[in-house]
């Protein structure tokens, strides 16, 4: 679901994203969403940070989870 938001908000052209997960590196499927993703990451409207959604300092401070 979080992905779909994402991409809505990529498609808009009016925002950046910061994609956060426990995984070192983020994992794009083939589907148009993850299309739109990879496109933003590499051009910069997103970017990737690995963090614990449960963790409010490590989301609040853009630390990275261990």
């Amino acid at each position: 679901m979080a992905r779909h938001l994402v991409a809505a908000l990529l498609r808009s052209g009016e925002w950046r994203v910061r994609v956060t997960g426990l995984d070192r590196d983020i994992v794009l499927g083939l589907d148009e969403t993850e299309e739109l993703l990879g496109d933003a990451l590499r051009d910069g409207r997103a970017i990737y940070a690995q963090a614990d959604v449960c963790n409010l300092d490590q989301l609040t401070k853009g630390e990275s989870a261990p």
